[in-house]
């Protein structure tokens, strides 16, 4: 869907077979999508492309077939809870997100992007990070901005590294160094960098 509203949840109890939603430019709520994913058992596949309306989600439910779950350019979104088994793989790309990952067992590829990033996204993904085979990082750091950077746990699975980063040309990015080194068997390594004009 494009350029929509889906205000109310009537109707959507009736797709009870559907498998894959991409919803772009449509403004919808949390409360609305968790509503379809209570009532549509066979969902596999959600992804929400700059929705405004789109502030908090539980996704929660221990029957829950969703494994692809990517929530890109919703820049009033602020919360996100997760109790997804079967969940693969995470996207969440805007402004910084307080996300609560109580139970992704499965987890293996996760894009995460905004202004903090790193401390925002890894340290809720504790507990999961060994596990990751794939970690995308959008960053773009401010002039005069100091990232915080933490010592990793060994990335034991990580096979595909890749950073895409906004900054001034003066920036340094050694701070990358700690999560490669974190990673033993990466295979790919991607740094994307795009200069901030003042």
């Amino acid at each position: 869907m494009n350029g929509l509203q889906l205000e109310s949840s009537v109707g959507v109890s009736c797709i009870e077979s559907l498998m894959s939603l991409t919803l772009m430019n449509v403004r919808v709520t949390g409360k609305l999508l968790e509503h379809l994913l209570s009532n549509c058992p066979l969902l596999e596949r959600l992804h929400v492309f700059d929705s405004d309306d789109l502030v908090t989600l539980k996704v929660c439910g221990s029957s829950l077939r969703l494994n692809y779950l990517h929530i890109i350019r919703c820049l009033e979104f602020k919360c996100i809870e997760i109790f997804a088994p079967n969940l693969e793989s995470l996207g969440l790309v805007g402004r910084q997100t307080e996300m609560h990952v109580n139970h992704a067992p499965c987890l293996l590829d996760v894009c995460i992007g905004g202004s903090k990033p790193v401390n925002s996204a890894i340290c809720p993904l504790s507990s999961y990070l060994s596990q990751l085979q794939s970690l995308i990082l959008p960053i773009c750091i401010y002039p005069n901005e100091k990232l915080e950077f933490l010592k990793f746990q060994p990335l034991t699975n990580l096979r595909h590294l890749k950073w895409r980063v906004t900054a001034s040309d003066r920036e340094s990015l050694v701070y990358l160094i700690s999560m490669v080194e974190a990673a033993p068997f990466l295979q790919k390594f991607t740094l994307e960098v795009t200069t901030l004009t003042s």
